[in-house]
């Protein structure tokens, strides 16, 4: 029986493939590794972490073809996200007021994306000292976001029975969260891009130089430092250059 031909969802996907990760989590992976300076890392390289050490794609090959194109364009998406402006946390659902299972479902779920958000950046090799003081301190803000949150989560088991009020403060509290979290994820991904440029500007003056060509990140879309004109991806970056 011939597969259907509609753009398939990333959530549709994971089911499909059995991965044990949501969409949630595949988003907080991609945009950490859209942090990342490594320019050859893409979600191909991710893949292991989705699906596991052996991954099946498909039943076919138009079935696994279909799932790999809903796999670029969610990482597509989240480029362009993040050109346009801050990028988005998911979204979630509370009732009014929010019950302390769904305050403490929201406040793991943010956990889970910082978590995953520096499992994606890990797979580019990056040492955060590398990002300079002010990504460090960004660094450091989201690991206090995630031990504020275990710490929250803490609080809800210990006191279940809260007053409307309360819970709606709370549900306040944990957007304010998210919305700062979403400034760090970005403001950490503008960082990486300036570095990349920065990268390629130095290899284009060694290069005009004649000086040696030094190994450097160059984001992907940017202009290759060898002079050509040509996207760096399309270049020598491309697999087929090296």
């Amino acid at each position: 029986m011939p597969h259907a031909k509609r753009t398939r969802t990333l959530e549709s996907v994971l089911s499909r493939c059995r991965s044990k990760l949501t969409a949630w989590q595949v988003r907080a992976l991609y945009l950490g590794a859209q942090t990342s300076t490594n320019v050859r890392l893409g979600f191909p390289n991710l893949m292991d972490r989705i699906f596991g050490p052996e991954p099946i794609l498909g039943d076919d090959l138009d079935d696994a073809n279909a799932n790999l194109q809903a796999l670029v364009k969610t990482w597509n998406d989240l480029v362009a996200e993040g050109e346009a402006g801050p990028v988005r946390l998911s979204k979630m659902r509370l009732s009014d007021p929010p019950d302390v299972a769904e305050l403490d479902a929201l406040a793991e779920r943010r956990a889970e994306e910082i978590i995953w958000f520096t499992r994606g950046l890990d797979a580019g090799g990056d040492d955060p000292k590398d990002f300079g003081p002010e990504a460090e301190e960004l660094f450091r803000k989201l690991a206090e976001g995630g031990a504020f949150l275990e710490m929250y989560r803490e609080l809800l088991r210990r006191t279940p029975e809260q007053k409307p009020s309360t819970l709606r403060e709370s549900r306040g509290s944990l957007a304010l969260l998210t919305r700062t979290l979403e400034l760090i994820f970005s403001d950490l991904m503008t960082i990486s891009q300036e570095l990349r440029r920065r990268a390629a500007e130095e290899i284009v003056r060694a290069h005009r130089r004649g000086g040696p060509r030094r190994s450097v990140r160059v984001g992907p879309r940017e202009p290759c430092p060898c002079g050509s004109g040509r996207q760096w991806k399309r270049c020598c970056g491309a697999p087929t250059a090296h």
